[in-house]
């Protein structure tokens, strides 16, 4: 794992400093985002993971960093619930490149109004507000958000996802 970043970091930095004798360094726009946490390393409850990090063991499936750079842009951390779904819109409108909202899943996540939304394979759930445990139907607020809103939230997130499954098995979009 270490070596694999490790020789990560040296493939960037060649980049950068080809970039710099060319003259095109500010042009360039680096983008490296995790799309899942380290796989090899034990993450199951009790793993002195959570104990060296700090991290909750309901929250360990949510973390992967991105990245961003620019040479043009301060340097600064924004935590914030996200997918990759939610990249294109946020690079777009980092850079006023026009898309077209309405084929596009994700939001940015700059929009101060997008209270962020994660989901992954263990069926688990998470926004900003709160993390769902679909499997054995536990929320967990965060900073004493609501949990009736995190529950009707919740729920509505289950709806959806029964809508979902019902759509793939009718095949509603079918041409006849």
């Amino acid at each position: 794992y270490l070596a694999k970043n490790m020789d990560l970091d040296r493939s960037v930095k060649s980049l950068m400093d080809e970039l710099r004798k060319v003259k095109k360094i500010d042009n360039l726009v680096i983008v490296l985002y995790g799309d899942h946490i380290v796989k090899g390393l034990e993450f199951g409850d009790g793993s002195s993971y959570y104990e060296e990090t700090g991290i909750e063991y309901y929250e360990s499936a949510t973390y992967t960093d991105l990245f961003i750079y620019n040479s043009a842009t301060e340097g600064f951390t924004y935590e914030k619930t996200a997918t990759t779904l939610d990249l294109l819109p946020t690079i777009a409108n980092m850079w006023n490149i026009d898309i077209d909202y309405r084929t596009i899943l994700g939001s940015d996540i700059f929009d101060k109004d997008y209270n962020g939304f994660y989901f992954s394979e263990w069926e688990t759930w998470q926004t900003d507000n709160f993390s769902y445990d679909y499997i054995n139907d536990k929320i967990y607020v965060k900073d004493d958000y609501d949990i009736n809103i995190a529950t009707k939230e919740a729920h509505y997130y289950v709806d959806m996802k029964e809508v979902a499954k019902r759509i793939l098995k009718l095949d509603y979009f079918k041409e006849e």
